[in-house]
């Protein structure tokens, strides 16, 4: 799955006014039904039952240590970058981080649940302008 993906969550967020997640799959090293586990390092997907990485947020580490995956970086960033709009709205006002974020978008790739730009340089370009909001207001 795409790394876009899982950032433009945070503009998705942003735009419904998500209050709550939850990812089920921190760290299921198990099969569908949990009938045997699996090496995650070997197996990505649950053993065929989910999108590569759905199972996981982590990887285990040794010493039991948890190491992060690269996907729960990138939900982190998605995180990061609804904090900022949700800043930006309390100093600037939701119409402006709205128009910051799908101002220039064609209405067929405004930000729905299903729908959203891909490529990771749109969001970078966003949160360039989310920030920019946010140091004008300061």
């Amino acid at each position: 799955m795409p790394l876009d993906r899982t950032r433009a969550i945070g503009y998705q967020f942003y735009k419904y006014n998500i209050v709550g997640f939850l990812q089920w799959g921190y760290n299921f090293y198990f099969c569908q039904g949990s009938v045997y586990p699996i090496n995650p390092y070997e197996i990505s997907d649950g053993d065929y039952f989910t999108p590569a990485g759905d199972c996981y947020s982590v990887y285990p580490g040794e010493n039991g240590e948890a190491l992060d995956s690269i996907r729960i970086c990138a939900f982190y960033d998605a995180l990061q970058d609804q904090r900022a709009m949700q800043l930006a709205e309390t100093l600037v006002g939701r119409e402006a981080v709205m128009n910051a974020i799908e101002g220039d978008l064609p209405e067929d790739q405004k930000i729905t649940f299903s729908r959203y730009p891909h490529g990771i340089a749109w969001m970078h370009e966003t949160r360039a302008k989310i920030n920019a909001l946010i140091k004008s207001a300061l």
